[in-house]
C-alpha cells in the first residue's frame, strides 16, 4: 500500500536577487538546512520554491536565509 504525504511548500521572493552568484548562493545555502528536499527558483521574479520536511524545518529559518542574501547583494 502506498502512503500519500503532503510537502510542504514555501515561496520565498528576494528583491535584489537578480545576479547569478547571489541565487547560486540562496540556493546552496537553502539546500544546506536539514529538512530542505528541494529548492527550485524562478529567475523571471526573483523568488524560490522550496519544499520541505515542516518537522524538521521552519520557515522562519527559509526568510533568514534570503534576509541575509539580501543584505549581501545590496552591499555589493
Amino acid at each position: 500500500m502506498i502512503k500519500r504525504v503532503r510537502i510542504p511548500v514555501e515561496r520565498l521572493t528576494c528583491e535584489g536577487c537578480d545576479c547569478g552568484a547571489c541565487v547560486t548562493d540562496v540556493v546552496q545555502n537553502l539546500m544546506k538546512l536539514e529538512g530542505v528536499i528541494y529548492v527550485g527558483v524562478d529567475r523571471l521574479n526573483p523568488a524560490f520554491s522550496v519544499r520541505y520536511d515542516n518537522d524538521t524545518v521552519s520557515t522562519d529559518v527559509f526568510r533568514s536565509v534570503v534576509a541575509v542574501a539580501k543584505l549581501t547583494s545590496v552591499e555589493q
